[in-house]
């Protein structure tokens, strides 16, 4: 029989209320398989944390963040106690956040970049 366990889900209308035990064991082989090769990680990189999240340890954030080999990359925490910051009231704080490390990697414009020339075109 597949044993599950209780999920205190933050998402509950996307997340499982019960999880398989395996799950939990797979998730930790890979996460053992990605630590050993984050030294490898040459492209940009933004490692984002909620600063009370409650299932994920306090010093997992910047110990990824020191192992990465990028030469581009930051960590920031995020002012929430919560696990999922990509939806509800906090999701803003995250999206200009991804959105400032994008354009300093000059992966997309900045908003000053972009209204620049959304001005230039209308001219």
């Amino acid at each position: 029989a597949v044993k599950f366990m209780k999920n205190d889900a933050d998402n509950p209308h996307i997340n499982y209320l019960l999880c398989p035990v395996s799950s939990f064991v797979q998730v930790k082989k890979l996460m053992r398989s990605v630590g050993r090769r984050l030294a490898d990680i040459q492209i940009p990189a933004l490692i984002l944390q909620g600063r009370q999240d409650p299932k994920v340890a306090p010093k997992s954030g910047p110990a990824i963040y020191e192992r990465l080999g990028a030469h581009q990359k930051r960590f920031a925490w995020i002012e929430f106690n919560r696990h999922g910051i990509v939806l509800g009231p906090i999701a803003r704080e995250v999206f200009k956040e991804v959105e400032s490390f994008l354009g300093a990697c000059r992966l997309i414009d900045s908003p000053k970049q972009r209204n620049a020339r959304i001005g230039q075109a209308q001219k």
